[in-house]
């Protein structure tokens, strides 16, 4: 095959010029008269492919160690050019011969392809689409979009820049590559670019989804807060700038957005915040108000500062749309108050919906009671009747009663605090509400007891959850049956907290029995059960865990301690101590523990039993030897309960009582700052 003259003298001239030659390869611009004879050649393919295999060759010969940076290597391995192209020119002049440097032509093409950067859109566009994560994104834009020629023309670039922005917007929800995506839009806005309704519905989508891994790989960070809630004010100052028409769903989807923040670092989330480092963890200790009576002061910041938000959101949406809001906005505004603990805003949101015409949905109305009967508050049977009883879309469940039988067991039935008049017994966890607490108030005896010693508050008779509550429980196991109500373990729990305290307690254990099976019950009803057996029945206590044991029931630790504390309330002195020998037995059995109320319980009997045996030896004198046997075998049990110490130190060790600690079965996360 003959070569022709003019490409044959091309080749001599790049040969006598290596340095301007490894600029062409590296992509820079070449002045020189061999290049310009070239570059005015109009030979089509064959003249072409002649030109890339000599230059092929020429730069291997030249620059064996040519170095090519990594932002080239990087695209060069995204390039969608075929080697289909290269097949084109494989004839000779009369279309029968055949190249015979047709690999060689293809490894040079290779070598061209491999150090030559990307420039269609399309092949940027399925770099990005190739991302998998926030790095890659960010390497992609870095390297590749903002060097671009185009990225930054004012006047041929906007189709490049609307179509770059077009697939990161696709792929950032599931990349979670917010800040790589607020920060090309910021970019291009500068150019010219002007939000649509997509791109800002997409934009709260990405939102979404960092809140979402954020929180799985970092916990309760204050970053949900802070980056939170100014990425949301900055898409919604963007979409205000461009006048985009911002409905009734956008606004939905912000106050959804506010609603996980405030979710996130809920007290629910805590796990061990405030232990150390030498405790063995426990998944499922719940750390709340209502338990420790401890402020999560995180939350409280978190709260309004998303309540700031908020309230800028509703005052933006009433100069907007004069319409009234759709069912949608308003469950999910009644569902942020119900996360902020705000019992107030959202019976008025509920009202608000009325009166707009909009339907209340059931599980709102079920929340809005679980949160006032949790919140001891004054009006709940007036809510109960205008919400649960009243609206045809609402039907009296299981629930229902639970709440109720808690409210009054539990909270307190709506009376306030005995000691310092305070209207919600403490129970009301709203920052506002303790905002506007007086000192005198925050400083409680009761309220102190609860942090340290709650289980001595849970059998102080002056306070309100401890009353005589048994008249309301029987008249809502009254309703359940006309209703057909049907009642588990929790309800049976509550029924059995109203009647601890009455003259009906055995008749209440006595209707628990007959309605529902032992295999049933849970580890906190046995619990209750043991409880109220060692008030009125303590004899029946030992007999009634054998019972249990021999179904093959689960012996938990907390009903273990109800237990040993009711052995010890035994009037008979050898019956007492079989009953103690066997509970502490089995409690050795399941490696379990002694709570500090066990503890100063057994201490408190002690001393008890102690004084009870000094007078019965005051009075005759005598005392036979099978007595002082069983004394003194009492008495160093008793001792070796109150000295034992567990092998395994626990969380649950710290805990002061049953109602202390709530199991559970997902583990907590915890935010601790480096």
């Amino acid at each position: 095959m003959r070569v022709p003259a003019r490409i044959a003298a091309g080749c001599r001239i790049w040969s006598r010029q290596p340095r301007s030659l490894i600029l062409v390869l590296c992509g820079c611009s070449v002045s020189g008269r061999g290049m310009q004879r070239y570059v005015g050649c109009a030979w089509g393919h064959r003249g072409g492919r002649w030109a890339t295999t000599t230059l092929a060759m020429a730069s291997a010969a030249a620059t064996p160690s040519l170095l090519v940076s990594s932002s080239m290597l990087t695209t060069s391995r995204y390039c969608t050019t075929t080697s289909a192209s290269a097949e084109v020119p494989a004839q000779g002049d009369d279309g029968n011969a055949v190249v015979p440097h047709l690999k060689q032509d293809m490894e040079a093409l290779e070598t061209l392809r491999s150090i030559a950067p990307v420039s269609s859109t399309e092949e940027i566009q399925a770099m990005i689409k190739s991302a998998k994560n926030a790095r890659e994104v960010r390497m992609v834009l870095e390297r590749i979009v903002y060097t671009h020629h185009l990225c930054f023309d004012l006047l041929n670039g906007h189709g490049y820049r609307v179509a770059v922005l077009q697939t990161l917007t696709a792929v950032a929800p599931h990349a979670s590559c917010m800040h790589e995506w607020f920060d090309c839009v910021a970019r291009f806005r500068r150019l010219g670019f002007m939000l649509t309704r997509t791109y800002a519905a997409e934009g709260f989508t990405t939102i979404r989804q960092w809140l979402s891994r954020e929180f799985l790989h970092r916990g309760r960070s204050p970053s949900l807060v802070t980056e939170g809630t100014t990425h949301i004010k900055e898409l919604m100052q963007w979409c205000l700038e461009d006048r985009l028409v911002f409905d009734h769903v956008l606004y939905t989807r912000i106050v959804f957005l506010l609603t996980m923040i405030v979710s996130y670092l809920d007290r629910q989330n805590l796990y061990r915040a405030s232990f150390p480092e030498d405790f063995a963890k426990r998944d499922g200790i719940v750390v709340e108000w209502i338990v420790t009576n401890e402020r999560c002061v995180d939350f409280d910041e978190c709260v309004l500062q998303c309540d700031a938000v908020m309230e800028e959101l509703l005052e933006q949406m009433r100069q907007d749309i004069p319409s009234r809001p759709p069912f949608s906005f308003m469950y999910r505004l009644a569902d942020y108050y119900f996360a902020t603990d705000n019992v107030e805003k959202m019976i008025a949101v509920m009202e608000d919906a009325e009166s707009y015409g909009v339907s209340v949905a059931e599980s709102t109305t079920a929340k809005l009671m679980q949160m006032a009967c949790a919140f001891n508050s004054p009006q709940v049977p007036e809510l109960l009747l205008r919400w649960r009883v009243l609206p045809p879309q609402c039907v009296l469940a299981t629930p229902d009663v639970s709440r109720l039988l808690f409210f009054y067991s539990r909270s307190g039935g709506g009376l306030p605090c005995p000691h310092c008049g305070e209207p919600y017994n403490h129970r009301n966890v709203s920052v506002y509400c303790w905002l506007q607490t007086p000192p005198h108030q925050r400083q409680c005896p009761a309220l102190r007891k609860a942090r340290v010693q709650k289980g001595e508050l849970e059998e102080s008779r002056e306070l309100p959850q401890n009353a005589d509550w048994s008249a309301q429980a029987f008249g809502l196991f009254e309703l359940s049956r006309a209703r057909a109500i049907e009642w588990t373990a929790v309800e049976w729990r509550g029924f059995l907290l109203c009647c601890i305290f009455s003259p009906r307690a055995m008749e209440a254990k006595a209707l628990m029995d007959q309605h529902l099976d032992v295999t049933e019950m849970d580890d906190f009803l046995r619990a209750a059960c043991i409880r109220l057996l060692r008030h009125h029945a303590p004899a029946e206590a030992w007999p009634t865990l054998k019972k249990w044991k021999q179904q093959q029931c689960n012996m938990s630790p907390i009903a273990l301690q109800e237990a040993l504390m009711a052995a010890s309330m035994v009037a008979d002195a050898a019956t007492r101590l079989e009953h103690m020998k066997a509970v502490w037995q089995l409690l050795l059995e399941k490696d379990s523990y002694v709570m500090p109320l066990t503890r100063r319980f057994y201490q408190r009997r002690m001393e008890e039993l102690a004084k009870s045996y000094a007078a019965a030896a005051g009075g005759d004198g005598k005392e036979s030897q099978d007595d002082l046997a069983t004394e003194r075998e009492e008495a160093q049990l008793m001792q070796r309960v109150v000295e034992m110490q567990p092998r395994h130190v626990s969380l649950l060790d710290m805990k002061d009582s049953a109602a202390d600690f709530v199991v559970g079965t997902r583990r907590k996360n915890v935010y601790r700052p480096r």
